[in-house]
């Protein structure tokens, strides 16, 4: 039994070693590719790594042009543990030399400026507490500075208006140009509100929002823009409002109409039902013949957004209602999920 086995383990071992030999290139060649994959995949992102798990914030920070011009600029954050957190991280983004700040665009809280603590109450009252190092920021963006901080801090759902106070002081007034600061800083206060209005007759003019293209450093920039104007058709102040998107800025400004919203009219009066804005339309607002661009959905409701009673926005073009391209029909739009600017850092 013990030779029988033993000369068909010889037998096997004959055809073993012919096995080898042939084996013995492709497993070479098989470490080799092996070695060459894994070095070109060390320059390659992981997927399913820890950083690729984290959930990503949007956000936009306003931070400020050389010309003293507030930008939303869109950025994406690794989320925090808590909505506190996530609104200190935001803060520290529109302070100066930021991780944001580039030639083009900085912040104007001053960069040494402690932040004690952030309240926030039921009533969606953000305070802000700083140390005294917040006044040192630059005179002559004073104004630009108080809305900086208040657009910013009300991209989030939590917060309606924004308090500052220093030390826990009440910071009623800004020392170097004497800008009173209101108890509660709302969306109210405007943005970039000199650019297109120098001189203002509060009794016969309306304040409106707008969004216009800049070019800063030759890129175009959508802007928000707040401005008083004379309502000399006495339009509904929806219609107003939407009729300035589509209407040239004053050369001086350096604005431009959005490029979606050139060409533009509206066909007849809007109405508002059931906090729905029924906007009619002319066909240059079409992406296909079934659908509205996207993006002049976008701008008009950004520009509505101030009016409360105003919760979405339908269209109707050549006498029928049509939907907006990219819009499912049941999906809720957030006024705060717009892209203006995509900014990478």
């Amino acid at each position: 039994m013990f030779i029988e086995g033993k000369d068909k383990m010889i037998s096997l071992n004959k055809k073993a070693r012919k096995l080898i030999l042939i084996a013995i290139p492709l497993i070479a060649l098989i470490i080799l590719a092996t070695m060459l994959i894994g070095k070109h995949n060390n320059n390659a992102q992981v997927v399913g790594s820890n950083d690729d798990m984290i959930p990503k914030q949007q956000v936009n920070v306003y931070l400020s042009s050389q010309d003293n011009t507030l930008v939303p600029l869109t950025v994406k954050y690794n989320s925090k543990e808590t909505v506190g957190e996530n609104m200190l991280t935001v803060l520290n983004l529109i302070k100066q030399n930021s991780p944001i700040c580039n030639q083009t665009f900085f912040g104007l809280i001053p960069e040494n400026t402690n932040i004690n603590k952030l309240t926030l109450n039921d009533d969606k009252l953000l305070t802000i507490d700083f140390d005294e190092t917040f006044l040192e920021y630059d005179e002559k963006h004073e104004v630009a500075l108080l809305q900086s901080i208040t657009w910013t801090m009300t991209e989030f759902e939590e917060v309606v208006a924004v308090s500052l106070t220093l030390n826990d002081e009440p910071l009623l007034k800004m020392p170097k140009k004497l800008t009173p600061v209101a108890t509660k800083l709302t969306r109210d206060m405007g943005i970039n509100n000199s650019l297109l209005t120098s001189t203002i007759d509060y009794l016969d003019s309306t304040r409106i929002l707008s969004y216009y293209n800049k070019s800063i450093d030759g890129v175009n920039y959508v802007i928000p823009v707040s401005q008083y104007v004379k309502n000399e058709d006495n339009l509904s102040v929806y219609d107003l409002t939407i009729t300035k998107l589509f209407e040239r800025p004053n050369i001086t400004s350096r604005l431009t109409v959005i490029e979606s919203l050139k060409d533009l009219k509206l066909e007849s009066s809007s109405s508002l039902d059931d906090n729905i804005l029924t906007v009619s339309l002319n066909e240059k607002a079409l992406f296909d013949e079934q659908s509205v661009q996207l993006d002049v959905y976008k701008m008009i409701r950004a520009s509505l957004d101030s009016y409360q009673e105003v919760k979405d926005v339908s269209f109707v073009v050549n006498d029928e209602t049509l939907p907006v391209n990219g819009i499912q029909e049941d999906q809720t739009f957030l006024v705060s999920s717009i892209v203006y600017n995509q900014y990478y850092i």
